[in-house]
């Protein structure tokens, strides 16, 4: 789930600008960013499940570098490794028709390989690309913003929608 209210975006800050690269200090509330997971599998010829809400927040600084040339992109990274924090609630776990009391294991289980892989994906040197061109943005009447890329990059500034 992304946040539903303007407090809930992520927080940027510009701390650096330099030509065609930037520094930015980047939050992101752990009050707003969580996701419902559920595993099903089947174990010793009995079904089991488990149901837990994940939540997390960062706190971190990226560089953003801007590439020129026919497809123009952008270049971002964490300048160091952000502090990452995961949280689990509502943890419940069953095996068969039974509900196990493991629910502080399997979220200790959860938390510390979502906080590896976050980790893994997320710390330096690791970087994402993303392809820069004209966009529109589109609000729908409620808090979510929808951005339309075009596949095709035109070097003007994209004109207003009436």
């Amino acid at each position: 789930r992304t946040p539903k209210t303007s407090e809930g975006i992520p927080h940027f800050s510009l701390k650096q600008a330099d030509g065609q690269k930037s520094t930015w200090g980047l939050r992101l509330d752990k009050r707003h960013y969580s996701c419902d997971l559920m595993l099903r599998g089947r174990k010793l010829g009995v079904a089991f499940e488990c149901q837990v809400t994940l939540t997390m927040g960062l706190l971190g600084e990226i560089e953003m570098s801007i590439l020129g040339g026919d497809a123009p992109s952008a270049s971002v990274h964490f300048t160091s490794k952000p502090l990452i924090e995961v949280l689990t609630s509502g943890t419940k776990v069953s095996w068969g028709s039974l509900t196990v009391p493991l629910q502080e294991q399997v979220s200790a289980e959860i938390e510390l390989h979502a906080l590896h892989l976050l980790r893994k994906k997320l710390n330096p040197p690791s970087a994402m690309s993303f392809p820069l061109g004209e966009a529109q943005v589109l609000f729908d009447g409620e808090d979510t913003v929808h951005v339309a890329h075009q596949r095709q990059y035109t070097p003007h500034v994209a004109q207003a929608l009436p």
